[in-house]
């Protein structure tokens, strides 16, 4: 059954369908929401919120990408519970250690402790020098690097052009290149 086809269903008062039609961006969802928060357990909680959040909208859905319109409420809600400080931004580090799900990262055991090292102290200097750029910057690069997505993805889901999102990226960079010069990355 399409997603159209279970909005339906839902608005004419099917309300178990909803299930069915949340369940496969669960995982996705999540992903999203833990690059705004600092643990899986918060994830959980906002992912509540957001699914009432989206059912109580369904009726503003207009029918074309139904991902793309549950990641724009589920960025939407994510930057207002931070400009409201009920959950703090993540840091890039924590997230890439744990790969958006909670799980530790497996080091490869062939690198020396020194290698491990050294890696970890670039890691954290970058992932600082991500932290400290404007949020537009930031939530522009999370979701290109971490969530992968297209610059036309990030644009629909930002409400802005792809071309805007190119030239983000591409100052985002030049400001990550400025401020990690003098550690000669």
């Amino acid at each position: 059954m399409s997603e159209q086809q279970l909005v339906k269903r839902i608005m004419q008062g099917e309300t178990h369908a909803f299930d069915s039609l949340i369940n496969p961006y669960k995982n996705y969802l999540l992903k999203v929401i833990f690059s705004f928060t600092k643990n899986t357990q918060d994830s959980e909680e906002v992912l509540q919120e957001i699914s009432l959040k989206i059912f109580q909208s369904l009726g503003s859905f207009s029918g074309k990408s139904f991902k793309s319109w549950i990641t724009r409420i589920t960025i939407n809600h994510c930057i207002d519970l931070q400009r409201k400080k009920r959950i703090q931004p993540v840091s890039l580090e924590e997230l890439v250690e744990n790969n958006f799900s909670g799980e530790v990262e497996i080091k490869d055991p062939a690198e020396s402790p020194k290698d491990q090292l050294l890696t970890k102290e670039k890691d954290a200097l970058l992932f600082q020098a991500l932290e400290n750029l404007p949020e537009d910057y930031r939530s522009t690069l999370k979701l290109f690097y971490f969530s992968e997505l297209s610059n036309r993805e990030i644009a629909q889901k930002l409400d802005v052009s792809p071309r805007t999102i190119e030239s983000r990226i591409y100052r985002a960079r030049k400001m990550l290149e400025e401020s990690l010069r003098d550690y000669a990355l």
